[in-house]
């Protein structure tokens, strides 16, 4: 991004998320060498995706911008701290962290969460990644070599049936009554059918 991008990007925060225009300036500003890193057009979709998957119950400009970088797979730490490691051995499929989400797997004697290959969109779990920092959480939790070996199909099925689960959801609820909140709903509803159509494409 160039600074009038950053600006855009901003603005779309604010007007998207609806947090404060003047403490989100703020952020941008202590942010401003992650964000130049950063493609706008990716940044945008970050936003959307955000919003749609509820992975922030914040209007914290700075948690935001934070999920933003990492979404477009940028170190959200380089602003902070001085990182001696190469930059290879970052990670962009867990951001470093080791840990990654993928759907719940099957409960025996208590929840199925997959039936023949599909997933119910509904619960998700952690496991460990397939990196150095991954390794150090295998033996905390399973990992994803493990995971795969019994849901090879899960890259697939966890954001379509997510989003298919949570578009069930909104058009299960009565319709709001302000206009202002009907055109949000249509709004989300028509952005979860576009992100539907598209990963049904390439499934």
């Amino acid at each position: 991004m160039n600074i009038d991008q950053i600006g855009k990007f901003i603005a779309t925060l604010v007007s998207q998320v609806g947090i404060d225009g003047e403490k989100a300036e703020r952020s941008a500003d202590f942010w401003k060498p992650n964000l130049l890193k950063l493609e706008y057009e990716k940044s945008i979709e970050a936003i959307k995706v955000l919003l749609l998957n509820n992975n922030i119950q914040s209007k914290d400009p700075g948690k935001w911008i934070s999920q933003v970088v990492r979404y477009c797979g940028g170190s959200d730490v380089a602003t902070k701290k001085e990182i001696n490691e190469p930059v290879t051995t970052w990670c962009n499929t867990c951001m470093g962290s080791g840990v990654m989400e993928v759907p719940h797997s099957n409960i025996p004697g208590k929840r199925v969460h997959w039936i023949e290959g599909r997933w119910d969109g509904q619960y998700t779990m952690s496991v460990a990644c397939d990196c150095g920092a991954g390794q150090m959480k295998a033996c905390q939790m399973m990992g994803i070599r493990q995971y795969e070996s019994q849901y090879q199909n899960w890259r697939l099925e966890y954001p379509l049936r997510r989003w298919m689960w949570q578009l069930e959801m909104i058009l299960s609820r009565q319709s709001p009554l302000l206009p202002e909140d009907i055109t949000k709903r249509n709004g989300r509803i028509h952005d979860l059918q576009q992100l539907i159509k598209t990963a049904s494409c390439e499934a």
